[in-house]
């Protein structure tokens, strides 16, 4: 175990310097240092959010939309990053003789209490863990359809136009939406905001990145980093 955590922190650095390169959709996101302050249930933000968007307290239900989405990515690189850590868990081969269904059982013993270990040092296995349908939603970028309405309703344009384009990465057969994108290029040049926030153009550099740090490629590894 001890073992484990040691790798762990070895490979932690070179994800958080990965992770540290986002893209502008989540400005005030960071795996790194994600705020205290922000750390909450999942359900309960999102919750939150669409009781102030049936309230048209557009500004306050924008900001917990975001937070929303923050907290979903964390999850998800949370998880990212504990499932690559312990894919490195070696079978012990020849430990249970011939009985190889014994030793493929006792490898996966071996990256379960892996898992377990990676997930009590990060905050935000210590919440709820949200519902499978709630998931689901986001991965279908179901948030991305109430934050258009109420970047709108705030004024804010540009970011109404990324927003409806994000859903319609996952939803392109919605009409209404396609409509009020349609309508946001009437008013200006929408080309240079039609931005997908969800796409993350690194993680294929950095799984390969990963791998070649865990085999001790360290410099391939870095110009991989570089890359990404």
């Amino acid at each position: 175990m001890l073992r484990g955590i040691s790798n762990l922190m070895c490979t932690l650095p070179l994800f958080l310097a990965l992770l540290g390169i986002s893209g502008a959709q989540y400005e005030k996101y960071s795996f790194r240092g994600f705020p205290k302050s922000e750390l909450m249930p999942l359900e309960s933000a999102y919750g939150y959010a669409l009781d102030q968007y049936a309230a048209e307290n557009w500004k306050e239900s924008v900001k917990y939309l975001e937070m929303s989405l923050r907290l979903n990515r964390l999850l998800r690189d949370s998880e990212a990053f504990c499932s690559h850590n312990c894919s490195r868990v070696a079978r012990r081969v020849g430990e249970w003789g011939n009985f190889m269904e014994l030793e493929a059982f006792g490898h996966v013993l071996s990256r379960a209490a892996c898992l377990k270990g990676c997930k009590s040092t990060l905050p935000v296995f210590q919440l709820n863990r949200p519902k499978a349908d709630l998931l689901r939603d986001f991965d279908k970028r179901i948030p991305y359809r109430y934050l258009q309405l109420a970047y709108f309703k705030a004024k804010k344009l540009e970011k109404a136009v990324s927003a409806a384009h994000t859903y319609l990465q996952k939803n392109p057969d919605d009409e209404m939406m396609k409509k009020n994108l349609n309508y946001y290029k009437t008013l200006f040049d929408v080309d240079e905001y039609l931005i997908d926030l969800e796409e993350r153009p690194y993680e294929k550099l950095f799984l390969k990145s990963v791998k070649l740090y865990n085999s001790g490629d360290f410099r391939s590894s870095t110009i991989e980093m570089e890359l990404a």
